[in-house]
């Protein structure tokens, strides 16, 4: 990336990589409600939510974590022309506007979608006084699908309401699974568990 505009006040994220496995082995326990476990891999105890995770499953997944890290600061290091102690240093998960990321070289300068239009015309030797066309990504959807698409939507939602063997706590369950499936991107695995718990 050439160049970094941010606004003085924009929340600039800076790096931070956590990982959250629950447990619920121990509540279903308490619940008389018991589970048997069949490993036939290392580490195949991570996808389950039962069973603690191993020591030797915790320190991969702790390894992990770190290499994951220590790639974002490379790259953030590498695009930013800065050591990658110092990245460290403003990292860690810190959160900072976008006057205190200019002060830590995060970005280049501060200034709305005006200065970012003036500094790309600059690195692009464009007239700063010369007309120019702003496109926007991704490019907004046809009305006409967004019409279509909320139709889909309505039509399938008076199905599932009118189907007799559908109760309310199906339709609810189902709706948990549509916002998981919605959330996720159209390639790659969905994992999603069998059963639902609800804690009265």
């Amino acid at each position: 990336m050439d160049a970094i505009v941010s606004q003085p006040a924009t929340l600039t994220g800076s790096i931070g990589v956590f990982a959250v496995r629950p447990a619920i082995g121990p509540l279903l326990d308490r619940l008389d409600i018991h589970s048997a476990v069949l490993q036939r891999a290392p580490h195949a105890e991570l996808n389950l939510m039962t069973p603690p995770l191993s020591p030797d499953t915790v320190e991969w997944l702790q390894r992990d974590v770190h290499r994951v890290y220590d790639t974002f600061l490379s790259r953030v290091a590498e695009g930013r022309h800065l050591e990658v102690a110092k990245v460290a240093d403003v990292a860690q998960g810190h959160v900072w506007t976008g006057a205190q990321a200019l002060e830590r070289g995060l970005v280049d300068q501060t200034g709305g979608l005006r200065a970012a239009v003036e500094e790309a015309k600059r690195r692009a030797g464009i007239a700063s006084d010369a007309d120019v066309d702003l496109h926007v990504f991704p490019p907004p959807r046809p009305l006409a699908e967004q019409i279509a698409e909320a139709f889909q939507t309505r039509i399938a939602e008076s199905a599932s309401a009118a189907l007799p063997w559908a109760p309310e706590r199906w339709q609810a369950a189902w709706g948990r699974t549509a916002g998981w499936l919605a959330a996720l991107s159209v390639e790659g695995t969905a994992l999603v568990p069998p059963f639902w718990v609800e804690i009265h």
